[in-house]
């Protein structure tokens, strides 16, 4: 089990899954594409999430389905990505409260 993955599993641990409503993960790495499409699979589970900030100095690849069932969001902060195709602005046209995409 990788950083990530425990880091998910302790907050859900604690209930957090049902309470947290802001989630800000920043590095000055890359982000590891295969730790991070696993890991953040975990946030599916997060549904009152209403702010999520993911930020990467040097550009991440990811896949995005991870924030299909986040419903709730209103603010998706997503710094230095490098590929934001067809699939991610579907995703987020199924975001009926997301306000702000940075």
């Amino acid at each position: 089990m990788g950083p990530f993955e425990r880091f998910f599993n302790s907050l859900g641990r604690g209930g957090a899954k049902k309470k947290l409503e802001s989630l800000r993960f920043r590095t000055t790495g890359e982000l590891p594409a295969f730790s991070f499409r696993k890991s953040f699979n975990y946030l599916r589970s997060f549904t009152r999430l209403r702010t999520l900030e993911i930020y990467s100095e040097r550009g991440s690849s990811f896949n995005y389905e991870f924030l299909q069932p986040l419903r709730a969001l209103e603010t998706l902060s997503i710094g230095s990505s490098t590929e934001w195709d067809t699939d991610f602005f579907e995703t987020l046209s199924r975001m009926p409260r997301l306000r702000n995409l940075r």
